[in-house]
């Protein structure tokens, strides 16, 4: 897409689809796993969804130098949820581990 007016009509979308649809729940989850709380499904498959649209969105973010800081944000904040989803489940199945030894 080389006009920059659709470029940026349709990053401003994309945005505000963001943060209408999914960011609100993104930080409830964020918070979730930092209390030590598993993943659901519903909540993996979501994360995944987030994740995919912001990686189809990025060449045209990449235009788009105001939202480029938010995207990095979004996609450290995958992240970071991701990394801390995984201890907790290691440390529950450390613990199930433990208690079968």
């Amino acid at each position: 897409m080389k006009d920059p007016q659709q470029v940026q009509g349709l990053v401003n979308v994309l945005m505000e689809r963001f943060e209408r649809e999914h960011l609100g729940r993104v930080l409830e989850i964020h918070r979730s796993v930092a209390d030590g709380a598993l993943l659901s499904d519903y909540e993996h498959g979501l994360l995944e969804d987030v994740f995919q649209e912001a990686l189809h969105s990025h060449r045209l973010v990449s235009q788009a130098p105001e939202y480029q800081q938010l995207f990095a944000r979004v996609v450290r904040l995958y992240r970071d949820i991701a990394r801390q989803a995984l201890e907790n489940e290691e440390r529950q199945f450390a613990g199930r581990e433990a208690v079968r030894v």
